[in-house]
């Protein structure tokens, strides 16, 4: 007998891989969302997200041996670990203080600052295009956040998240030459510890005694954060980034329609809208850096 799917086309897998990983990530907001509104401190949240899926990694590392994870960057390591600590901690304080459908919506600002991140940091060619893209993704963020419209988005919640994402996009633009000569598991196994051990060490000075459903939440929360991931990087093997990366906006209903049943979290239509243009302004981003790379490939042939 063929295992479940093993017929199945590879554009038909790789579309259930991006939407089981869509749905993880939604799910990763929510948990933070429901544990936050349950007085669970936002770095007792974020040490159990880096901890389980460090132990979910465990034996691919065992696996990969010293030999594996050794480095010659440490530094490098140290200062991505940080960065990705950095985002989850000030994502994790965001997602307290807005609806889960408004905290999404200004995540999808993390292409665009990783625009800006390799422009200052990698010295990347800003064109006309790319600064088009950051021209209409922030004013899609203005759309959200309304300043001076008094509503909960307009806060420190909004910072908060634009934060968290400006600092998962230095993650990113690390990541891309690092990736060059450090393997796969050496970037997994530094990225989280480091900062997994430095959460743990806040504990004593933070910690709530979890419930059970709390301790539930913050399973899902690992678990979710985890897979997403797994899943997204089982989608791009299978097809292009242009084809996979239109399933990220479906985090938006996904997880403002659970958050709404859950919690009784309600967007309004501005969000939806200030969304729609933020996430567009990636896709086009994504679109003429595809355009670009396929272009000097062609001239280097």
């Amino acid at each position: 007998m063929k295992p479940a799917g093993a017929g199945a086309s590879p554009l038909l897998r790789a579309t259930l891989f991006a939407l089981l990983s869509t749905a993880s990530f939604a799910c990763t907001g929510l948990s933070v969302r429901a544990l936050t509104l349950a007085g669970i401190p936002t770095l007792e949240s974020a040490f159990f997200r880096g901890a389980i899926s460090l132990a979910m990694t465990a034996p691919w590392l065992m696996q990969a041996g010293f030999a594996g994870i050794r480095t010659t960057m440490p530094v490098r390591h140290f200062l991505r670990s940080a960065a990705n600590g950095a985002g989850m901690v000030l994502w994790f304080a965001g997602l307290g203080m807005l609806a889960l459908g408004d905290a999404l919506a200004l995540q999808f600002t993390m292409p665009l600052w990783v625009v800006l991140a390799a422009a200052l940091f990698l010295g990347e060619k800003v064109d006309a295009m790319r600064i088009g893209v950051l021209a209409l993704g922030f004013a899609g963020v203005l759309i959200v956040v309304r300043p001076g419209a008094g509503g909960e988005t307009g806060g420190i919640g909004a910072l908060l998240v634009l934060g968290g994402a400006a600092f998962y996009a230095l993650n990113t633009i690390m990541m891309k030459p690092m990736s060059r000569t450090e393997s796969p598991a050496a970037m997994v196994f530094h990225l989280n510890v480091w900062y997994v051990p430095a959460f743990g060490a806040c504990l004593p000075f933070v910690w709530v005694t979890p419930g059970w459903e709390h301790v539930l939440w913050l399973a899902l929360l690992g678990i979710a954060g985890a897979s997403a991931h797994f899943f997204l990087t089982r989608a791009l093997a299978l097809a292009d980034a242009s084809y996979v990366s239109p399933f990220e906006f479906l985090k938006l209903p996904i997880g403002a329609g659970l958050a709404f049943l859950l919690f009784g979290d309600v967007s309004d239509l501005w969000t939806w809208v200030g969304a729609a243009v933020i996430f567009a302004a990636g896709m086009l981003n994504a679109r003429h850096e595809g355009t670009r790379q396929r272009r000097a490939g062609g001239d280097g042939a």
